[in-house]
């Protein structure tokens, strides 16, 4: 017994040896440091307007918070939660509307922590540019002209054109606070006509642009729209504009020849009359004249202006054809083909074809008809009548006794007469009676051949008030494949 005694003595001594040994230990190891981790960049940059939201990450074994000393810039959230020390971090911004930059200081501590980490926000200033231009005129001898800058951002200056591209600054940083900065520019002198250009100044958000106007010799019409173009109405007739012109120097018209037979301009002191004869052709007339300097001037070819005349009828067929080389219009038949803008009185109107392709069934015909008020009263026309085999040549209607018109037709038989294809002139005279005072004498010319003359006709035109239009047309609906070219339809009204 004694000795099994002394064997448990020993056992729990050992065990109480081994227990003291183990608090021992526990007891004498060291805490973990309190600490702070911010994965943050020290600083950012935002835009002034829809500035990116900022994102990083906090973790800590101790409790933390975080600070901003700007209430345009908000963190969230801004402490640790209680059931966790890491957490996302996000930052909002404002718009900064100021033209200044701005900034904002964050600030993240932690319980315990000696050190807190600081992370700077600086958000960019509203876009600001403003340019005083100058508005004077660069002398013809040249020199310098300044202007003024402003602006927060980087500038740049882009001139459109050489003689004001010497520029003392072209670009520049911007400063803030409303600084002013002076620009230069060296304008050479002018050996030409007055001449401008646009100094443009820019910034990645705005741009300024200004005109800047040198003097030099002066040559311009004062009537005539920047695009010195002339387009003349009244119907295709003959018809003349005036227009002064302004210049400091001695100069001429100069007209190419390929428009003298119907393109005229005359100098009267400081003033230019421009004048078109009739239009005979269907398709628009174009044409120039050149205003220069009597004395050449190196680099200066003058200043040219176009002339636009309209065709003097109304066309009422759709499907033409113009042969821009020529003039030349291909007409298809039609109940209608065209009718005269102007009134046709004493004088004579030539048609002249290049070709006609008719059918038997076509009904061609030439005629001169009054208004609605006057149809009856004043008429004359030639015409192919399919219907009857005939080439009539016709005049008539009145309005009393003393204004009969009707006469007889003077006709010739398809038969006996030209094939229509072989027609290429067509001209009717209405004029003055040779031998009846007063009265108008009609007469019809094919191919330059007398056809038939009327005589003895009452003057229609004592009023002088011609109310006669000229028709070419078709009597009823023509084949298909009918159609005329025309060369070119002149009217000339008698002295």
């Amino acid at each position: 017994m004694k000795k099994i005694f002394s064997s448990i003595v020993l056992t729990l001594a050992m065990v109480s040896s081994f227990m003291a040994c183990q608090e021992y230990k526990i007891d004498s190891q060291p805490e973990a440091p309190l600490a702070l981790q911010v994965d943050a960049q020290d600083s950012y940059t935002l835009l002034a307007t829809s500035p990116s939201r900022i994102v990083f990450n906090v973790s800590a074994n101790t409790p933390w918070t975080i600070e901003s000393d700007q209430q345009w810039c908000v963190p969230s959230p801004a402490m640790s939660a209680a059931s966790a020390l890491v957490s996302e971090i996000i930052v909002t911004t404002e718009d900064n509307n100021e033209r200044t930059s701005r900034t904002a200081t964050l600030t993240v501590s932690a319980e315990g922590v000696a050190e807190s980490v600081v992370i700077t926000i600086v958000q960019a200033s509203k876009e600001n540019l403003v340019v005083v231009p100058y508005d004077g005129t660069v002398s013809t001898d040249g020199g310098t002209f300044s202007f003024t800058i402003v602006s927060n951002k980087p500038w740049e200056i882009i001139p459109s054109t050489a003689f004001i591209s010497n520029i003392d600054k072209k670009s520049g940083e911007g400063v803030e606070g409303s600084v002013e900065e002076t620009v230069t520019v060296t304008v050479p002198a002018n050996t030409g006509a007055t001449r401008r250009g646009t100094l443009t100044v820019q910034t990645e958000f705005d741009t300024y642009s200004f005109e800047v106007v040198q003097s030099g010799f002066l040559l311009e019409l004062t009537d005539v729209p920047s695009t010195n173009i002339i387009s003349f109405d009244g119907g295709g007739l003959a018809t003349e504009f005036t227009t002064g012109v302004n210049s400091n120097l001695d100069w001429k018209v100069v007209i190419p020849a390929d428009y003298e037979e119907w393109l005229s301009v005359e100098r009267d002191g400081n003033n230019l009359k421009i004048k078109v004869t009739q239009n005979n052709r269907l398709s628009v007339r174009n044409g120039y004249f050149t205003l220069t300097t009597v004395e050449p001037i190196a680099g200066f070819e003058g200043v040219k202006v176009e002339v636009l005349q309209p065709i003097a009828f109304n066309i009422k067929v759709a499907d033409t054809i113009v042969d821009e080389s020529t003039g030349n219009v291909k007409l298809p038949f039609a109940k209608s083909i065209l009718t005269s803008y102007f009134k046709f009185t004493k004088g004579r109107l030539v048609v002249e074809f290049d070709e006609i392709k008719a059918q038997i069934t076509d009904e061609f015909g030439f005629k001169f008809y009054g208004d609605n008020a006057d149809l009856g009263t004043r008429n004359f026309h030639f015409f192919i009548y399919s219907s009857d085999n005939k080439y009539k040549f016709r005049i008539g209607g009145k309005t009393s006794s003393e204004n009969d018109w009707w006469r007889s037709n003077i006709e010739k038989s398809l038969s006996e007469y030209l094939d229509l294809s072989e027609i290429k002139k067509v001209e009717f005279s209405c004029l003055d009676d040779p031998n009846n005072q007063g009265k108008l004498e009609i007469s019809l010319y094919v191919n330059d051949i007398l056809y038939g003359k009327f005589s003895n006709l009452y003057n229609i035109f004592a009023d002088g008030d011609p109310k006669i239009y000229f028709h070419l047309q078709c009597q009823k609906e023509p084949a298909i494949d009918s159609y005329c070219i025309v060369k070119s339809i002149t009217y000339t009204p008698a002295e």
